[in-house]
């Protein structure tokens, strides 16, 4: 299954509205990583990314 892949900027975490900018990903497969940097950098799998961030407005 492909996913869509987000584009590098700015994202809102959903559960508490923190600022996160997205760096990249590695794919469009469900278990391709999304670099996220916040405080630190995380890495998130494609599959849950759009479940915990939405586009920032």
């Amino acid at each position: 299954m492909s996913y869509e892949i987000p584009k590098p900027g700015r994202y809102r975490r959903i559960k508490d509205g923190v600022l996160v900018q997205v760096l990249g990903s590695t794919g469009g497969e469900w278990n391709s990583d999304v670099a996220v940097k916040a405080a630190r950098l995380a890495h998130v799998r494609l599959e849950n990314f759009w479940k915990k961030y939405e586009e920032a407005k």
